[in-house]
């Protein structure tokens, strides 16, 4: 394989004047910005800072042309230690000089888990818009963003010693854990990769790995910078194209201490040669990576799964009183391969270790405010506020761009323990607390009604003392009211005159109680073969819901009927009854637009907890 860091005259020449029509500021004002989104967000120290992509911007009401976007050759940031409205935020302008801004990358940070925030922000892979070939293209490197801690920063650059089995890529499923930078899937062209020769793009499967930080740890898993893992998921190739990840810090590692647990969910399977054709990546099986210990594990999850998506964006926060974390899916577009790439508006919300999803009730009236994919959203260390930013309804539709987004900048807010999008951000709006439907579950059902996928997984989350949510009180949920009304739990009411009186209880009815037993037994042995038989006649009972108000508990088992979004729903086929799975990932296939039916996918013999394979990557793209 040749070098590839020479660039030659012509291509030098080709992406300045590509620079050159597309820089100078890059902020549009209120009246003119229509849509933002392709875009990347971290959050380094007091600031999110926002890279990439590409914006549409209205002139007497109509978009530019002949193209609807143009890409965004700035970092801009936005501040988190004052309070602003989407109105009043200013944003802070760092013009990239010399470089080209990327579509669908992947960004890492150097967060060391403690709970605040890196220094640096790094990007790896993207394509460029309207099928630019630009110097990233040819001469594949890491680009490294080092913020001046006031907003602003520079960019550099770290070269990739071994380019013979890393491929440049866009489209992954990017992370920054443990003290790595982690890309699953994810396709590869001459826009990604000049030396991808394919028609259209490749997909690329596996895990691109990058030691981050120079532990020691990290440095005996990894002794290279760079690695390419085998990814035992998606079978029967292994490729993921729009998924999302978000890193757990507390979870994983070894010899008791936790270096982080990366997350992956969502975004559709590809086939060996083309990104057409995508199957649906469902999310009622989690996959994750623990990069220090190279294992993947997989887990089964319940409750309001949500339908399959890609283009979506994700984020985590933990609650410090209940040792909980939750992971947050919101917006992205449908994966059943229609014409149009259907917007969602809807918001999930995971808990880990219960591994149970929760739909979270906005009102139909927000629907067309909240639709929008290809957008970020990142929880704001030491706060219960999650930003989102960009995004657009359908970029197969020329429409969208002309339509101006709902929120002013593209800027929302959401209060992710009182479960409602607000209206301004405020840092003194407090630490983040799970939901209370969250800790209503914990306490009325809890670990003890997960069913393991594995006993080494199980093992995983063991470290994760869950608190009695009876216990902690606070006061994040106050505003409930705005999502679904007041939720009641029959157990809270009476806890404290239960507690005062129990001992007084149990004296007075002991002798009561061995009677009541004895007149039990005698008859259980009568009724026994009754019930036995009338088990088997009567069907089985839906039972009722846990909550109140517009919260609905959905059954153990899973169903994904039910959003209201898809314009075409399909039926899964029902789990196998065995605790464990072969496949890491369920998989829907979907070969017509009329098809109605998910299918199966044959077993591949994959085991949840493999040692991934160092180096040795997929070469198949290469000329």
């Amino acid at each position: 394989m040749p070098s590839f860091h020479l660039r030659s005259p012509l291509g030098l020449a080709f992406t300045f004047g590509f620079l050159f029509l597309s820089s100078g500021g890059q902020q549009v004002p209120d009246d003119q910005f229509s849509r933002r989104g392709n875009h990347v967000a971290a959050v380094l120290g007091d600031y999110l800072y926002v890279e990439g992509g590409e914006i549409a911007r209205l002139v007497d009401g109509e978009v530019d042309k002949p193209n609807p976007t143009r890409p965004v050759n700035s970092t801009f940031s936005i501040p988190l230690n004052v309070a602003w409205t989407n109105k009043t935020v200013v944003f802070k302008e760092t013009p990239v000089e010399n470089e080209a801004s990327m579509d669908h990358a992947s960004v890492w940070t150097n967060d060391d888990g403690s709970g605040g925030s890196g220094t640096k922000m790094y990007l790896w892979g993207g394509e460029r818009a309207y099928e630019a070939v630009t110097d990233e293209a040819r001469n594949p490197r890491l680009r490294v963003f080092t913020a001046d801690g006031r907003g602003g920063g520079s960019w550099g650059h770290e070269e990739v010693p071994n380019l013979d089995f890393v491929v440049r890529t866009a489209g992954g499923a990017g992370v920054g854990c443990g003290g790595f930078g982690l890309s699953l899937g994810g396709w590869s062209n001459k826009r990604s990769d000049f030396r991808v020769r394919h028609d259209g793009s490749m997909p690329v499967p596996g895990l691109v790995t990058h030691r981050i930080t120079s532990s020691s740890a990290s440095q005996q898993q990894q002794p290279q910078p760079w690695g390419n893992e085998s990814a035992p998921m998606h079978p029967p190739f292994g490729t993921l194209k729009m998924g999302r990840a978000v890193c757990l810090p507390t979870v994983g590692g070894d010899d008791g201490k936790a270096t982080g647990l990366a997350v992956f969910m969502g975004g559709s399977a590809l086939s060996r040669d083309s990104t057409q054709g995508a199957a649906a990546v469902l999310f009622n099986t989690v996959t994750m990576y623990d990069p220090t210990r190279r294992r993947w594990h997989s887990q089964v999850s319940t409750g309001q799964v949500p339908p399959p998506r890609m283009r979506f964006c994700t984020t985590a926060a933990r609650s410090a009183a209940t040792g909980t974390y939750e992971i947050f899916v919101y917006g992205g577009g449908s994966t059943l391969g229609l014409d149009e790439e259907q917007p969602y508006s809807d918001l999930h919300v995971l808990t880990v270790p219960g591994f149970r999803w929760f739909r979270v009730d906005l009102g139909t009236a927000d629907a067309s405010i909240h639709k929008r994919q290809d957008l970020s959203c990142t929880a704001v260390p030491g706060t219960r506020l999650m930003i989102s930013v960009g995004g657009w309804e359908n970029s197969r539709d020329s429409k969208t761009w002309s339509r101006p987004d709902p929120w002013t900048k593209g800027i929302g807010v959401f209060d992710m323990t009182a479960l409602r999008w607000v209206d301004r951000y405020d840092p003194a709006a407090g630490e983040y607390e799970s939901p209370k439907i969250v800790k209503d579950w914990y306490q009325s059902r809890g670990l003890a009604s997960v069913e393991w996928s594995s006993e080494e997984t199980k093992q995983l989350f063991s470290s994760m003392l869950v608190q009695d949510s009876a216990t902690t009180g606070g006061t994040g949920d106050d505003a409930s009211d705005n999502n679904g009304g007041t939720q009641k739990n029959g157990n809270d009411s009476n806890n404290s005159s239960t507690n005062n009186t129990l001992p007084a209880i149990i004296g007075g009815t002991a002798g009561g109680v061995a009677l009541v037993v004895l007149a039990g037994l005698l008859f259980v042995l009568i009724r026994r073969r009754r019930r036995q038989q009338q088990r088997q006649a009567e069907p089985a009972s839906s039972g009722s819901s846990d909550f109140g108000g517009e919260w609905k508990q959905a059954p153990e088992q899973a169903s994904l009927a039910t959003s209201q979004e898809l314009a075409s729903l399909t039926r899964p086929h029902e789990l196998a009854s065995a605790p464990k799975t072969q496949e890491m990932c369920a998989v829907s296939y979907m070969h017509e637009m009329e098809a109605k039916q998910i299918q199966e996918v044959e077993g591949s013999g994959v085991v949840h907890e493999l040692d991934a394979a160092r180096g040795g990557g997929n070469t198949a793209w290469r000329q």
